[in-house]
């Protein structure tokens, strides 16, 4: 029993789709069958045992000794077989279950694949427009100007850390520009 126990969970665990779970299924039913006719077997063989024992003692009891242990049998198969096929159906929710997580993770991948690759050519989009625009290159000149004056800001910087006192006005600050233009108009 515990080498069908690891079988089934085996089993289970190569899975991966409806198909196989219907494999199992079949399988499981076909062990339980094979376990019904083993407990069969073994029934008529204590049937065997019984009426030969019966025989020994008394006629008159036979009939009825082998009805009780044949219903006894029977139950006992029939808990056997259901035992059987409430394990297999529990396996197969549970592969079920993980296939579903692992289908909902392949769904969300795509999507987010979907919408990044909707991004990459929006942006790829906006890019050439800006280029053939010419907005690319008032940006890279803009960009020119910002780093220059990072660097100049960064030798003040560096001639204040040192304690130059005098410290040039070679680039005004940007309020003083717009006041000087404010005045000229």
């Amino acid at each position: 029993m515990n080498a069908l126990q690891a079988k089934v969970k085996q089993s289970l665990r190569e899975a991966h789709d409806d198909q196989d779970l219907y494999r199992i299924a079949e399988e499981m039913a076909g062990e339980a069958e094979r376990q019904a006719v083993e407990v069969k077997a073994l029934k008529e063989r204590v049937f065997r045992a019984m009426k030969e024992l019966s025989r020994s003692r008394s006629p008159h009891q036979e009939p009825e000794e082998m009805s009780v242990a044949q219903r006894e049998l029977e139950a006992e198969a029939q808990q056997l077989k259901k035992k059987l096929m409430q394990k297999a159906w529990q396996g197969m929710l549970e592969s079920r279950q993980t296939a579903e997580l692992e289908r909902t993770a392949q769904r969300m991948a795509e999507q987010l694949q979907a919408q990044a690759d909707a991004l990459k050519f929006k942006l790829q989009s906006g890019l050439l427009q800006a280029h053939r625009t010419g907005e690319l290159r008032e940006l890279r000149d803009e960009l020119a100007v910002l780093a220059q004056n990072a660097s100049q800001l960064d030798e003040t910087a560096a001639a204040v850390a040192r304690g130059d006192a005098r410290i040039s006005r070679s680039h005004p600050e940007p309020d003083d520009e717009a006041a000087r233009a404010s005045r000229t108009k």
